[in-house]
């Protein structure tokens, strides 16, 4: 496990291993889970990406079964304010995200922008930005704001969630998942 800090945001690194069997009907299977969690947190949420791998070994219909399965998570949580930002102007949150491709399973970490262009009409602009990695999407753009939520996408098509979270909507967390990589976002307001 380490823990540290990354542009004004605790962060965690932790893994873990589990066993797993299962023995039901034609099928026997066995499997070595390495599960690790990147996460961070700021005064009011909190969000974090998972990853597992495991070999997996066994009987299928009587058929010897190698192989090997990945999979990639992500979540968000914390103290939503079911509001929306109000005042004057334009407000800008900015902070950390971090992302997994659904292909290689692979760690990317990068930066998110959230950015209310005029608080007195309630349109959320999320931008995420992985070095070397096209992970943006047009529909990111003006998205509708209700609620303190904002939301655009379907889940593996340049899906995007997020709420903001704790007093004067000092923050804002979400998540991800573009069909070629999932991750979360974290971001504070710039006073």
């Amino acid at each position: 496990m380490g823990l540290g800090s990354r542009s004004g945001f605790d962060a965690i690194a932790a893994t873990g291993d589990l066993d797993i069997e299962v023995d039901a009907a034609d099928v026997s299977l066995a499997a070595d889970l390495a599960v690790t969690s990147y996460g961070f947190w700021g005064e009011h949420g909190f969000a974090a990406v998972q990853l597992l791998a495991a070999p997996l070994s066994g009987q299928v219909e009587g058929a010897p079964y190698h192989g090997k399965a990945s999979y990639a998570a992500a979540l968000a949580v914390g103290d939503a304010t079911g509001t929306n930002p109000v005042g004057m102007g334009s407000a800008t949150w900015r902070g950390i995200a971090e992302a997994a491709s659904t292909r290689t399973f692979e760690r990317r970490q990068g930066t998110a922008t959230v950015t209310v262009a005029d608080l007195s009409r309630p349109r959320v602009s999320v931008g995420i930005a992985v070095p070397g990695h096209a992970i943006d999407a047009p529909a990111w753009a003006d998205m509708p704001l209700a609620g303190g939520r904002f939301a655009a996408g379907t889940a593996g098509t340049d899906y995007l969630e997020g709420n903001f979270h704790g007093p004067q909507h000092g923050e804002t967390y979400g998540v991800f998942d573009t069909g070629a990589y999932i991750g979360v976002f974290g971001a504070k307001r710039d006073r």
